[in-house]
């Protein structure tokens, strides 16, 4: 849940879940094994290996392993914006469909007492209320569908869905639950599903969902595999999405991960203000929403590669100037 902090990097987060690990299974680790895991395979950099040195000694018992310095777990202490983030989850009504009454009041008593208002959680740019105007859509029909979701999820069990898209198409059928997304751009949830005679898969906001029926019929895990090999085939087929921007301009850099919150990233940082953000999508799958989020950002970003997205934001700008 470590959002929005730029203080918290992969190999210090990975640091910490090692020397979590060893205190809880009371297990050395090799300094092999300990750079696999900091490095994610990759080469050890000098701070990684500074970590090392720094936050492991030898085992007495075997010095050909390690062990933490620290005496004790870490303990994971949320930050301010993850707190903020916490509050707003716990005050929207679609939380009740994820957790517990008797959880969500734990957690609301835990929270630490700053004097602020609900009112005030509810005003960040991450939080959009519910549109209850929509047709055949309120609240409690979007926790319906969202707990029909859920259950097809976790009883495996096919569902039927009547959907429509932005263009007004509408689509329905039988298909198999794959899994359920979440998009910080908008505050909304996609329901991803297997489309078994296509060999594909496809999403639809539930707000755009008009109906979601569980089905009788059961499926085993060899469709959810199916589903995960064709979304990794779609990420490594297809070319990463490279941005590059200033950081400093009109905070670029949260309004990138807000917006391309549900898709996997890598960043990479030039000098003090330019960074680079590389996108893994999935091809048809999300083309047109990218093209969408990368217009939004205008001028503050430029797109490095691939070409073809290049040409796709060039010709979009064209032809807004011919309108």
């Amino acid at each position: 849940m470590e959002l929005f902090n730029e203080l918290k990097n992969n190999s210090l987060q990975a640091t910490v879940r090692a020397i979590n690990t060893i205190h809880r299974t009371n297990q050395s680790i090799s300094k092999p094994e300990l750079e696999k895991r900091i490095t994610n395979n990759s080469s050890l950099s000098p701070q990684e290996q500074k970590l090392i040195d720094n936050l492991f000694v030898p085992d007495t018992a075997n010095t050909e392993l390690l062990r933490p310095f620290a005496k004790q777990a870490v303990p994971i202490i949320p930050t301010v914006p993850e707190i903020k983030w916490l509050k707003e989850m716990l005050h929207d009504p679609r939380i009740d469909c994820l957790i517990s009454a008797s959880l969500k009041e734990k957690l609301l008593q835990a929270m630490p007492q700053d004097g602020s208002s609900k009112q005030h959680w509810q005003q960040s740019n991450w939080n959009i209320p519910i549109q209850i105007d929509k047709p055949c859509f309120s609240s409690a029909a979007y926790q319906e569908k969202f707990k029909t979701a859920l259950e097809a999820l976790n009883s495996k069990h096919y569902v039927y869905y009547e959907s429509y898209d932005i263009y007004g198409n509408e689509y329905k059928g039988e298909a198999v639950p794959y899994k359920i997304e979440y998009c910080a751009n908008n505050n909304s949830f996609n329901f991803i599903m297997w489309n078994e005679q296509k060999q594909w898969t496809f999403k639809s906001d539930f707000a755009t969902i008009t109906k979601l029926q569980l089905l009788p019929q059961s499926f085993d895990c060899s469709k959810i595999e199916l589903a995960n090999a064709y979304v990794e085939m779609l990420k490594t087929k297809s070319e990463p999405i490279v941005l590059q921007f200033d950081a400093a301009q009109y905070n670029v850099l949260e309004r990138c991960f807000n917006i391309f919150s549900n898709y996997d990233k890598e960043i990479s940082r030039f000098d003090e203000d330019t960074y680079q953000l590389k996108i893994f999508a999935r091809d048809h799958f999300d083309n047109a929403e990218i093209v969408q989020n990368i217009l939004s950002l205008g001028s503050s970003i430029v797109v490095s590669s691939p070409q073809k997205l290049r040409q796709q934001i060039i010709a979009a700008i064209q032809e807004s100037f011919t309108r």
